[in-house]
């Protein structure tokens, strides 16, 4: 099976990690198919290699059927599905998903078998559930979203498109957090509340009210346009 994944940076390597030793499993179209590492053709592309990328992915080569890199994400179309493993940066994502459209990547989602994943919830595709992450009953989470180790997802909570939950965040229940936004690590959002679209919760923020659309919340006000900046993918 050709497995594509778009980017090849310290994400995309955890990933192929989590895969060498068959901890994962694939959403394509809908079905779920276990990891065997052997059987996979993995197929890299990233905007901007270096020889250290190139060097810490083929350190992999042993336990993967090939490896290969290429220069145009046009080649993913024909992959049998593809991981979205850029992790830094909205604007970046936004147009990685944008573009896709105009290539009809199949985009793959991925489930860590130690995730807890609630039978009456659904992942849209392209979305990332990572180690001893939990979603809980009813749950609705967007494509492109990740979830990130240890983190939480209260009962009937909806999770837009796009979105990063960084590790070790707790959301309780009936909360919804808008597409293109960021929870970043040990938040806590209170349950029912609301998070609207393209905002960004810096670390140890304990959320208990709604914020609106465009909304960073910091600790220290003055690090609201450093905030900013990262999560545009501006620095």
């Amino acid at each position: 099976m050709n497995l594509g994944l778009y980017g090849a940076g310290l994400l995309a390597l955890d990933i192929i990690d989590h895969l060498a030793d068959s901890n994962l499993v694939l959403n394509i179209g809908g079905q779920n198919l276990s990891c065997e590492p052997e059987t996979f053709d993995l197929v890299f592309y990233d905007s901007s290699y270096t020889k250290q990328k190139i060097r810490r992915i083929e350190n992999y080569s042993q336990y993967f059927k090939s490896i290969k890199f290429v220069n145009n994400p046009s080649a993913l179309v024909k992959c049998h599905g593809v991981l979205l493993c850029v992790a830094s940066g909205m604007i970046a994502r936004r147009k990685i998903i944008s573009d896709s459209r105009d290539f009809r990547i199949r985009w793959a989602s991925l489930f860590h078998t130690t995730a807890s994943i609630s039978r009456t919830s659904c992942v849209g595709p392209g979305s990332l559930v990572l180690p001893y992450s939990t979603i809980g009953p009813c749950v609705s989470v967007g494509s492109h979203t990740i979830i990130y180790n240890y983190s939480t997802v209260g009962h009937e909570s909806k999770i837009g498109d796009n979105v990063i939950i960084c590790p070790d965040v707790s959301i309780g229940g009936r909360v919804t957090i808008g597409c293109d936004s960021l929870v970043s690590t040990k938040c806590f959002v209170y349950p029912s509340v609301t998070i609207g679209a393209n905002s960004v919760l810096d670390p140890l923020i304990a959320l208990k009210s709604d914020i609106v659309e465009n909304s960073i919340v910091t600790n220290v006000p003055q690090n609201k346009n450093r905030v900013l900046r990262g999560w545009m993918g501006d620095s």
